[in-house]
């Protein structure tokens, strides 16, 4: 296979405008080895054949009657279809490709008398002048990234007319922006030295721009500033709060904070109405143990019939038995849960294998080098174990 040097054209291939790239070998003395290898057609859809992609030298071409990578002899291929490719190079339209554009398409030689069209873009052009024909003028006033941007024109006819008319007196150094630049200036009401301070901010693609004038007032313009933001705001999706208020706090890690803790609430109170859900399965899985409970030595050990109970206990004890969905092998049968505490204190949790086999035995697992239950704990269930098998 072989690194190539491309190039491209316009044509017509079966009735419709093409863009065509040639690939030439690159090695010295294969210089005759070219072949077509890929196709765009006005329409957007794409085609190839003979190409085939490293992730370290990028697309490679095994022209006819070499070997693939797999060492099979490569046999002409017709094209296939394939997903639309950017790295082919690109170069201004000759006279000829106009022409030949023109003759399919009269009426947008005025957009292409008045825009210098390239090779990669000019299909784009031309299936939005199909639908908007006011395309020309921005393309005329040197607002191509405006008007190749297909988002702007989903936009509704009254804010594309806005965005024009910001345009119109717009500093000309935007044109070379994208349309979600101009939206900032635009929506901000903003000069473009006051945009280029924040574009040139090393945090810019992280935050909005009312963000940014946010965190520089209060001297957080830094990584974990931007970092304490950036977690504030997705605290703020999992919660109702709306508004300025919410998104510009006078003392964001205060705000932060107590979002944490309300948003932890809200997600507890979630957790526990899925839980309810299972509690009939459960109570069923678990009906020969009900009666299971015993007070031995001073510790209380039984067989939860609750499963809000099973969210205290995990909670208390920092252990998984809900994010590890516990109460679901319960219902399976696969395993029975025995709570052992001291009063209302939980102490330790045994998973309760069939044939009364001790699984997992832990108490509290903040400190998981030291979670194992203590020997007199341990004495404890073995005496409850023998009366309740």
């Amino acid at each position: 296979m072989y690194q190539c040097n491309y190039t491209d054209k316009i044509c017509i291939v079966n009735d419709k405008l093409c863009r065509v790239i040639t690939a030439q070998a690159k090695r010295r003395g294969c210089e005759h080895k070219i072949l077509d290898v890929y196709r765009e057609f006005e329409t957007g859809e794409a085609e190839c054949r003979h190409l085939y992609y490293s992730m370290y030298s990028g697309y490679r071409v095994c022209f006819p009657a070499d070997k693939d990578i797999y060492g099979n002899i490569c046999e002409l291929d017709s094209f296939g279809n394939c997903k639309p490719l950017k790295c082919f190079p690109y170069r201004y339209l000759i006279e000829e490709e106009i022409e030949l554009i023109t003759s399919l398409y009269p009426d947008f030689k005025y957009t292409l008398n008045k825009w210098q069209a390239m090779t990669n873009n000019v299909f784009i052009a031309l299936n939005i002048w199909k639908e908007h024909k006011e395309i020309e003028f921005l393309l005329a006033a040197g607002w191509e990234y405006i008007a190749l941007n297909k988002n702007f024109w989903r936009y509704s006819e009254k804010k594309r007319k806005e965005i024009v008319a910001f345009l119109r007196t717009a500093d000309e150094r935007l044109k070379k922006y994208s349309l979600a630049d101009v939206l900032v200036i635009m929506n901000n009401n903003i000069s473009f030295e006051e945009f280029k301070a924040y574009i040139d901010c090393y945090y810019h693609s992280r935050l909005s721009y009312k963000a940014f004038i946010y965190l520089q007032k209060k001297g957080l313009l830094t990584y974990s500033g931007v970092s304490l933001y950036s977690d504030y705001k997705i605290l703020l999706r999992h919660s109702n709060h709306k508004g300025d208020y919410w998104l510009f706090p006078k003392d964001l890690q205060k705000k932060h904070d107590e979002l944490r803790e309300e948003v932890a609430k809200i997600e507890e109170l979630k957790e526990a109405e899925k839980l309810k859900k299972k509690q009939k399965d459960y109570i069923k899985a678990i009906k020969d143990w009900k009666k299971s409970g015993k007070l031995i030595d001073g510790f209380s050990i039984y067989v939860p019939d609750d499963v809000l109970d099973i969210q205290f206990q995990a909670k208390y004890l920092h252990q998984c038995l809900i994010s590890c969905d516990y109460i679901s092998k319960v219902i399976k049968k696969d395993c029975v849960l025995v709570f052992i505490r001291k009063g209302e204190k939980p102490v330790a949790t045994v998973e309760l294998l069939k044939g009364n086999k001790i699984g997992q035995f832990y108490g509290n697992e903040l400190d998981r080098s030291n979670c194992l239950p203590s020997k007199k704990v341990r004495e404890v269930f073995n005496k409850w174990l023998e009366v309740a098998a």
